[in-house]
């Protein structure tokens, strides 16, 4: 049995055209613009290739700024990293890779599956760079996961070298 063109004209022309109205909506009112909206973007960080031309509000910018030069000036663009604190994306800003998992305290990466990576990574003899973001107003109790981070940083005899803001950032220290 043949429909007629007519009887799903009209439900289909509806649909792609909601479709099309959200999209364009969506992307006009959410892409490149944060939370709190753009009026706050104002600044950019200078000499961060992957920020380049990306404006944000004067504080978060100085922080940016901040780690980004102490990476460039001490040599660990390329160095493998652990982050912490709801800053996933910090690894990719710093050209700097995840050493297992660029989010490490999400839900859905478990404590057993960061013991297990964080003893292969021990095992290979990798020494990453720790970094963990905070904020001074919102800052929660330790958990197990940063724990585990905390005890593998004072077995392998690390300490902190760069801290601002936002940011505290650890590295192996050889006597």
């Amino acid at each position: 049995m043949k429909l007629p063109v007519e009887s799903i004209k009209y439900p289909l022309v509806t649909m792609l055209g909601l479709v099309f109205v959200q999209a364009f909506l969506f992307g006009v009112n959410f892409s490149f613009a944060e939370a709190t909206g753009m009026a706050e973007g104002t600044t950019k960080v200078q000499g961060n290739a992957v920020l380049a031309g990306v404006k944000m509000p004067e504080e978060r910018a100085v922080w940016m700024q901040e780690i980004s030069d102490f990476v460039s000036e001490n040599g660990l663009e390329g160095r493998e990293v652990i982050l912490y604190g709801q800053i996933p994306s910090l690894s990719f800003y710093l050209k700097m890779p995840s050493a297992f998992n660029p989010w490490s305290d999400l839900a859905s990466y478990s404590f057993s599956t960061m013991e297990k990576d964080m003893a292969e990574m021990e095992q290979n003899g990798t020494m990453p760079v720790v970094i963990r973001g905070f904020d001074q107003e919102k800052e929660s109790e330790e958990d197990e996961k940063w724990e585990l981070i905390a005890g593998y940083m004072e077995n392998h005899n690390y300490c902190i070298v760069f801290q601002n803001q936002r940011f505290i950032l650890w590295l192996p220290h050889n006597p």
